[in-house]
């Protein structure tokens, strides 16, 4: 069983332990866990121990591995002038290097790491990679070379620029427990009861869920080995993953086995309906929504730690210009990222056509410390020179233009912790259609 495996089914284990300990904390004063539960517990403990003693096995064995190293035998056609073997590079270099490895020797004899080092001159790498060749399923990445470009992702999604917390999901589930309601506590005489009683809690479920994004890669970039090259196609892939994730993350219904987005975690109480106010709203309408989605989260349970709002550049440019009765702009923090003493961006992932005329959008304000994104930190590259794809609304050939198509899949889901910490402003027309 290979290191990411045993990772994984540890990760497993670990799982199941702490759903067994959860059910025991939740049980009344007296009562314990069943005989039978009690046995499942000591053997999920030792399955645990065992997986721990191969991981640390199979790790020292992968270092020793990359430390002795043999250099292998490749005629190298394009060399990248490194500084020896010893090579740092900057967040996401080393995951497009595999990708431009993977899309290079499609169909050839040559191996991913016999590329990396015979293009790239780092031997190094090239031990730590898998010598197998890409299956038709495509080539899994090891994390220690995609998770700097996952950490990349971040920044270009909005939600995670807004605070967003992550937490590694290597088997690809998560339990979590998601508080539905707020503890008590009272003030008492000594030796009287005490009038306190626990917070309500249930249980929702992280499952990773598969995004898939297609880039077309220039064979001609391809055939270079520059740094120049591999920050172009780990800038092309950032981007092309990013805005996918960035759209679901905000709206996805969770059909089609994406995440639900905050839009659909959102109590339905924290849902404000703005759709009889025109585009040409007023300071005093605009500033009472905007209000009122404040004040559905400071009269919930959420701890509002770090809110912000989201919403499309038409209704922030409309916002940002709003003057009060002497001329003076009603918000001018919004030229430092601000609205109401809270941070806000904009993002051209929320649409501006929506409802049934097509004219409007969507405001978010949400508790940032609330919204948690698993993420597998697996990534899956495939390749093909014969695929077709969809540029806007054109069907294009991959090989009647020289282009080599990758795939690259990414696992991740997202949980609002409190269904109250984020509420939605619908049907916003503010400046939509005034440009």
């Amino acid at each position: 069983m290979k290191l990411k495996e045993l990772l994984a089914k540890r990760a497993g284990v670990k799982d199941q332990i702490q759903a067994l300990a959860d059910k025991e904390a939740e049980l009344e004063e007296g009562q314990s866990l069943s005989a039978e539960e009690i046995e499942k517990f000591d053997a999920l403990e030792t399955d645990f121990n065992n997986l721990t003693a191969q991981i640390q096995r199979a790790e020292k064995a992968q270092s020793m591995a990359a430390s002795h190293a043999k250099p292998v035998s490749s005629s190298a056609v394009h060399v990248y002038a490194g500084n020896g073997n010893d090579k740092e590079y900057k967040p996401g270099q080393k995951m497009a290097m595999v990708a431009m490895a993977v899309a290079s020797t499609h169909n050839t004899a040559v191996s991913v790491p016999e590329y990396i080092e015979s293009n790239f001159a780092d031997p190094q790498m090239a031990a730590s990679l898998d010598t197998a060749t890409p299956a038709q399923a495509g080539y899994l990445v090891q994390e220690q070379h995609s998770s700097d470009f996952i950490e990349m992702l971040k920044p270009r999604t909005v939600i995670e620029r807004m605070g967003a917390r992550h937490i590694p999901m290597p088997s690809g589930n998560m339990t979590m427990t998601r508080k539905t309601g707020r503890a008590n506590a009272g003030y008492g005489a000594e030796g009287a009861d005490t009038n306190a009683s626990g917070a309500s809690v249930g249980q929702s479920k992280l499952s990773a869920k598969k995004l898939t994004a297609l880039t077309p890669i220039s064979n001609d970039l391809l055939r270079q080995s520059s740094m120049s090259a591999v920050n172009f196609v780990r800038d092309d892939l950032v981007e092309t993953v990013g805005l996918t994730k960035d759209l679901a993350l905000l709206r996805s219904d969770g059909t089609g086995d994406s995440p639900t987005g905050i839009r659909h975690q959102a109590a339905a109480g924290n849902i404000i309906d703005s759709s009889a106010i025109t585009s040409s709203a007023t300071l005093a309408e605009v500033d009472g929504k905007l209000d009122a989605a404040i004040l559905k989260l400071r009269l919930s349970n959420a701890p509002m730690l770090d809110c912000g709002w989201i919403m499309s550049p038409s209704v922030f440019t409309y916002i940002a210009g709003l003057r009060d009765g002497n001329g003076n702009k009603a918000y001018p923090e919004m030229e430092r990222g601000m609205l109401k003493m809270y941070k806000v961006e904009f993002t051209n992932q929320l649409p501006e056509n929506l409802g049934v005329g097509g004219d409007e959008s969507e405001i978010s304000f949400v508790d940032f410390s609330q919204v948690i994104i698993g993420d597998t930190y697996n990534v899956n590259i495939a390749v093909s020179t014969d695929a077709t794809y969809k540029d806007g609304a054109e069907l294009v050939s991959a090989f009647s233009r020289d282009q080599t198509v990758l795939r690259i899949i990414t696992e991740h889901d997202m949980l609002l912790r409190h269904d109250t910490a984020a509420a939605i402003i619908t049907g916003v027309k503010w400046g939509i259609g005034l440009n």
